[in-house]
């Protein structure tokens, strides 16, 4: 018996062996129920999701590094090709007197101090266009480029070529009824009115025709020009470009011939 019936107030007596197996069952409970909170626990925190951690740096790199000390390939940028440079150098005219209708030649140099290149060369005669050449250089080269003109008409003709510029004189040719026909200075020439570097030479001649005159210091370089393509008998051409410190040589003309005093 687990227990015993008392007289009416006596207390419940438990006796010893009820306890003993109350404290087992107490002992197994207890171990049971914390087995099942570990089982449990284990459970709830398995269904738990993973918290996700903020970064407080920079993201990390995902991306492969590369091999930081291969040295890198460097690329030369091309040379750039040097512009050209073009000048124009010594004007020549194979005459500096030329009947109408014959041809003169004129040419000027042309150097280039920079890279290769193309030029349009023009020769202009009193401010015309007359003809044009395309010339290609090399660097460092030089050329010289030569136009034939025929002037149609008489008279002091200025002449260009880029940079460069000259002078001719063009003259008439003799009429066709004065051919054969011998040009006589009837008078002069002389001398007409004079400033400090000027002065006017004059001539009459037994025919008409123009007037040229060719003068300079060296008799052997008579290379200023004064010209008159009016047809007269009666000749006067002002000489400009002159010192009255020096001494002057001239040659008349009259339709392309020279005349002797």
């Amino acid at each position: 018996m687990f227990w015993q019936h008392r007289a009416p107030g006596e207390g419940l007596k438990i006796s010893g062996p009820v306890i003993a197996i109350a404290a087992i069952v107490i002992a197994v409970a207890f171990i049971i129920f914390n087995e099942v909170l570990r089982d449990g626990g284990d459970t709830l925190s398995s269904e738990l999701p993973t918290p996700t951690s903020i970064p407080l740096s920079a993201p990390a790199i995902t991306e492969p590094i590369s091999d930081l000390s291969a040295t890198p390939t460097l690329v030369r940028s091309p040379t750039p090709e040097p512009t050209p440079d073009f000048s124009f150098n010594t004007l020549a005219v194979s005459a500096k007197q030329v009947l109408a209708g014959d041809a003169v030649m004129v040419s000027a140099r042309i150097d280039n101090r920079g890279g290769r290149g193309s030029e349009r060369v023009s020769l202009l005669v009193d401010g015309t266009v007359v003809d044009t050449k395309e010339t290609v250089l090399a660097a460092g080269t030089s050329i010289t480029v030569t136009f034939a003109y025929t002037p149609a008409t008489a008279g002091q003709k200025q002449i260009r070529v880029g940079s460069l510029s000259g002078s001719i004189t063009v003259v008439r040719p003799p009429a066709v009824s004065q051919l054969g026909t011998t040009i006589i200075l009837t008078r002069g020439p002389y001398l007409g009115s004079c400033t400090s570097d000027s002065v006017i030479l004059a001539w009459k001649t037994n025919i008409k025709g123009d007037s040229l005159v060719l003068y300079e210091t060296n008799p052997r370089m008579l290379r200023s020009v004064s010209y008159d393509p009016a047809e007269v008998t009666q000749h006067a051409v002002q000489l400009t470009g002159m010192s009255a410190e020096e001494r002057y040589y001239y040659q008349v003309f009259i339709d392309g011939e020279p005349l002797t005093p």
